[in-house]
Formats: structure tokens, C-alpha cells, sequence
């Protein structure tokens, strides 16, 4: 399936709106986590911009907070495919 970046943003408003209306959805983020996402994707605001808006500071741990609720609106959604995470250190040879 090929989502577009109007239908992304569209499927997360969605969810904002059912969050606001108290339609229970099991494995929906919270409503901060899609608000941080909208942010980020929609209104394309930097990291420190979107924690000094959400967490009212723009330290590292705000940041990070962020980025966190970025990912867990990511890993819901259905059309985006995650590659797994590689471990830091040397590359393996078949990659070198």
C-alpha cells in the first residue's frame, strides 16, 4: 500500500480526533506521542522547537523525550516499515 504524505498526516489526525472523543483503539499512542508526530511531519517544527512546546524545556532530555514519541507513532503506524537496528561496532565483512 502507498500512503502518501497527505494520507499519513490524515490517518494521524484521525487518531487525535478519536483520542479527543474517547474512542478506545487497543495499540493507539497517546494523544502527546500523535501531537508530536503532527508537529514534526505537518507543521515541521526542528527537535528543540517541539520539546520547548510539548515539555516546555529544550534540553537534551526533552529532545530526546521527543524523538521517543516520534518513534512509537512510527512503529503504530501501518504502512511504515522499520528496518531493524544494528548494533553499533565494526561492520560485518559480507558488508565491507
Amino acid at each position: 500500500m502507498d500512503w502518501g504524505r497527505y494520507h499519513l498526516i490524515n490517518w494521524i489526525e484521525t487518531r487525535v480526533q478519536r483520542c479527543i472523543a474517547g474512542v478506545p483503539e487497543e495499540g493507539r499512542p497517546d494523544r502527546i506521542d500523535l501531537e508530536i508526530w503532527l508537529a514534526k511531519v505537518r507543521d515541521g517544527l526542528s527537535w528543540p522547537q517541539i520539546a520547548l512546546k510539548f515539555f516546555t524545556s529544550k534540553n537534551a532530555a526533552s529532545i530526546s523525550k521527543a524523538r521517543r514519541a516520534y518513534e512509537r507513532v512510527q512503529r503504530s503506524h501501518p504502512a511504515v516499515t522499520q528496518k531493524p537496528r544494528r548494533r553499533p561496532g565494526p561492520k560485518p565483512k559480507t558488508e565491507q
